[in-house]
C-alpha cells in the first residue's frame, strides 16, 4: 500500500485539506443526485441530443428515479452528489481535480468513468502513467491499459476513423447482476475504437469483477495512430502486443467505504448515436447490449435492488438457449410423436416445440428418456419450398461436450457460430432462418447416437411470432459493415439491382462481410435471417472491402 499512500497524500496536500475524510455512505435527500462532469476536460455531456451527447444516458439515471445535474471538477464536488459520470474526457484529469474525485469517493460514493485510447479520434486523456489510472489501480483493482483494441482484418484507415474502428465484445463469464442478462441471452456489445484494462479482483479492500471482454481483438501498443507513415493494415506483434481474452469494462467496489467504481476501456456505448443509437424509424435500440449494459450499470451505481432495475426492452425474443423449457410458454406450436418407436429412450421423441422469429428458428425437443451424454442431431431444411433439402444441420455431443454446429449444403460443411445448442431436462435449438428458412418445410428430423435414431413421422409444425432477436449477428470472427444512408437499403439476391429484394435495413444497421463481386463494387453480407448482397458505396466497412474474398451471387 506504500504506492496508493504516497497518491493519497499527494492529493490532500493539492487540496489542502484541512480535515479527515469521513468514511461510510453520506447522509443525502431520498433521491439521489447524479452529477455529470461538464468542465476543461471537454467530455461528453447531457445537454448535447448531437450524436457526441448523452442525453439517453442522462433519461436512464432519471428513468431509475435520480436527479441529474452537471458539475465541474474545477471546484469541490457537492456532498450530496452520490454518482459522478466522467465520459469521453479528452483531456487528463489533474491532480487538484483527481483529488477532489478522491474526497467524492471517500465519503462512499460512486464514480462512471468511461475513456477512449489515446491519440485515437482527438484523445489525449489518461495514459497508464497517469495519477488516475494509478490510484484506481491500487484503490480498487482497475487500471487502463495503453492500447488499442485491433482486429486482425482492421486496415490503417478503418483503425484510424471512430467511425470504422468498430467491434463487437461479449459479457465475462463472472456472473453480475449488471452483465447476467447478456450472459442469459448471449448479447454482444458494440464498441468504437476501445482499449483494454487489467482486473485484481481481490484487494486489501476492494472488489473487482470483470464485465466484458474481446473474443479476437488484440491490444496494438506500437501507437501506429500516431505514425506518419503507418503501415496498411494493423499486424499483430507478438513480442510487443498484447493478446488473450483482454477486458473492456469492469466495476469495484471498495469494502471500507461502499464506494463503486465502473470504468470502460469505451465511452461510445454511452453516446446518443453510438451505443444508445435507436433503430431507424423506432425507438427500439439498435444495440440491445449496449442499451442493457448502460442501465444496468446506472442502477448497480444508484444501489437499486435489482427488483427496481429497468426492464428488457419491448419486442425482442427472450429466450435463453439452456435446455429449460420454462421460458417456452405460449410460443411454439407442437408436434408429437409416435411414443416408444426407437428402444433406446434418451432418443426417443415425445414431441417437439417450434416457433421462428424474424432471424432465428427454435426448436425444444421431449424425450422418453434423459438425454444421453453422446447424441446426433440432424434436420433437413427445404427453405424454398421447391421439395429439394438446402442444407443439413448436423448438430453432435460427444462424451457430454456439444462439438461446433456444423451446416451441410453444395459447399460443403460449414460452422454456424449462430446456432446455439443446450441439453437440460430438454433439448433446446436455435437455427439461424438464412440456413432454416420461413417456409417451416423441415423433410428431415432424426435424433439418435449415430447407431439408432428417431425420426419425427409428421410434418413439423412452427409457429411465427412478430418478434426479432436481440443480436443478429453473433459470435461472427471476421468483418463487419455498418448501414451509411439517410434512407433504407435493399438487401439483394446477388451483385446487382437486377436480383431480388431480400430484406432492406436502415441507416447504422450491422451486418457480417462476407465476400464481394471482382470488382467490389457490391459486398455480400450475412445476419441471422439472411446472406444477401448490398453496393459498397452504401456502406463502412472496418476493414478494407476490397481484401475480401471474391464470392460467387
Amino acid at each position: 500500500m506504500r504506492g496508493l499512500r504516497g497518491i493519497t497524500t499527494g492529493l490532500v496536500v493539492a487540496l489542502l485539506l484541512p480535515l479527515a475524510i469521513p468514511t461510510g455512505y453520506a447522509q443525502g435527500p431520498d433521491t439521489p443526485l447524479v452529477g455529470f462532469v461538464v468542465d476543461s476536460l471537454n467530455t461528453a455531456v447531457p445537454g448535447d441530443v448531437g450524436p457526441d451527447g448523452i442525453t439517453k444516458l442522462e433519461v436512464m439515471f432519471q428513468d431509475l428515479g435520480a436527479r441529474t445535474t452537471t458539475i465541474t471538477l474545477d471546484e469541490p464536488i457537492p456532498a450530496d452528489v452520490q454518482v459522478v459520470v466522467i465520459v469521453t474526457p479528452r483531456r487528463k484529469i489533474s491532480t487538484p481535480q483527481l483529488a477532489r474525485l478522491w474526497v467524492h469517493m471517500q465519503r462512499g460514493h460512486h464514480v462512471l468513468l468511461a475513456l477512449d485510447p489515446v491519440r485515437h479520434n482527438g484523445t489525449n486523456s489518461e495514459d497508464q502513467r497517469s495519477g488516475a489510472v494509478r490510484l484506481f489501480g491500487q484503490a480498487f483493482g482497475l487500471s487502463l491499459a495503453d492500447t488499442f483494441l485491433a482486429e486482425a482484418w482492421f486496415d490503417r484507415e478503418s483503425a484510424r476513423e471512430l467511425g470504422t474502428s468498430y467491434s463487437q465484445v461479449y459479457p465475462d463469464i463472472i456472473v453480475h447482476p449488471v452483465i447476467a442478462p447478456l450472459i442469459t441471452y448471449e448479447l454482444p456489445v458494440q464498441v468504437w475504437g476501445a482499449r483494454s484494462l487489467a482486473v485484481e479482483p481481490f484487494g486489501v479492500d476492494s472488489e473487482a469483477t470483470p464485465l466484458l471482454r474481446v473474443r479476437t481483438a488484440f491490444g496494438e501498443t506500437s501507437r501506429f495512430l500516431e505514425n506518419r507513415d503507418p503501415p496498411e493494415l494493423v499486424e499483430l506483434t507478438p513480442e510487443e502486443d498484447v493478446t488473450g481474452l483482454l477486458n473492456v469494462a469492469a466495476l469495484a467496489e471498495d469494502t471500507a467505504t461502499g464506494s463503486r467504481l465502473v470504468m470502460l476501456g469505451d465511452s461510445e456505448i454511452f453516446q446518443n448515436d453510438y451505443g444508445l443509437n435507436y433503430a431507424p424509424g423506432s425507438l427500439d435500440p439498435l444495440f440491445p447490449g449496449d442499451w442493457i449494459l448502460a442501465q444496468r450499470i446506472a442502477a448497480w451505481l444508484l444501489e437499486l435492488p435489482e427488483d427496481e432495475w429497468l426492464p428488457l426492452p419491448s419486442g425482442y425474443t427472450w429466450l435463453a438457449v439452456d435446455g429449460d423449457a420454462s421460458d417456452w410458454a405460449d410460443l411454439a406450436a407442437t408436434t408429437p410423436d409416435e411414443p416408444g418407436d426407437v428402444g433406446a429412450a434418451p432418443y426417443d421423441i415425445q414431441q417437439v416445440q417450434a416457433f421462428r422469429d424474424r432471424d432465428y428458428l427454435y426448436l425444444l425437443f421431449d424425450t422418453a428418456g434423459i438425454p444421453g451424454e453422446d447424441l446426433l442431431l440432424t434436420i433437413q431444411f427445404d427453405s424454398n419450398s421447391n421439395g429439394n433439402t438446402d442444407a443439413t444441420l448436423i448438430v453432435e455431443r460427444i462424451a457430454g461436450a456439444i462439438a461446433p454446429i456444423l451446416v451441410g449444403g453444395p459447399d460443403g460443411q460449414l460452422p454456424v457460430p449462430a446456432a446455439g445448442f443446450a441439453v437440460g431436462d430438454r433439448l433446446e435449438l436455435r437455427v439461424p432462418l438464412r440456413i432454416a428458412g420461413t417456409s417451416g418445410q423441415v423433410p428431415e428430423l432424426c435424433l439418435g447416437d449415430g447407431a439408432v435414431a428417431d425420426c419425427l413421422n409428421q410434418p413439423l409444425e412452427i409457429a411465427a411470432v412478430n418478434t426479432r432477436a436481440p443480436a443478429d449477428v453473433l459470435y461472427f470472427d471476421g468483418p463487419l459493415v455498418t448501414i451509411n444512408t439517410t434512407s433504407r437499403v435493399n438487401l439483394r439476391g446477388g451483385p446487382g439491382t437486377s436480383y431480388p429484394v431480400l430484406d432492406s435495413y436502415g441507416n447504422g444497421q450491422v451486418l457480417a462481410a462476407v465476400g464481394r463481386n471482382v470488382a467490389g463494387d457490391w459486398i455480400q453480407v450475412q445476419n441471422a435471417a439472411h446472406t444477401g448482397w448490398i453496393a459498397s458505396f452504401l456502406l463502412f466497412g472496418n476493414t478494407d472491402l476490397m481484401a475480401l474474398p471474391v464470392a460467387a451471387p
